[in-house]
């Protein structure tokens, strides 16, 4: 599904009462309450919190060289906190 909507923006949400709710984006990951859902070629960026206080994860397609940084959760997923 979000193979057709690469290089897209899915939005902020400042309050945590109206999140993302971008019927494109999964269900499980709307229910987590993102305030920013980045898709790319070769990524997802799901981003949480605001501020200089944000953290989310980067969860990318098998065989991209992992240069997202962060704590690696399993293979294609990692954890990433400012």
């Amino acid at each position: 599904m979000l193979d057709a909507v690469p290089n897209t923006h899915f939005g902020w949400s400042s309050n945590p009462e109206a999140p993302i709710d971008d019927p494109r984006i999964p269900k499980l990951i709307r229910n987590l309450g993102p305030r920013h859902v980045y898709v790319y070629i070769d990524h997802v960026k799901i981003e949480f919190a605001g501020g200089f206080e944000h953290y989310g994860l980067f969860a990318y397609r098998e065989g991209t060289p992992d240069r997202f940084g962060g704590r690696k959760l399993i293979e294609g997923l990692n954890y990433y906190s400012d």
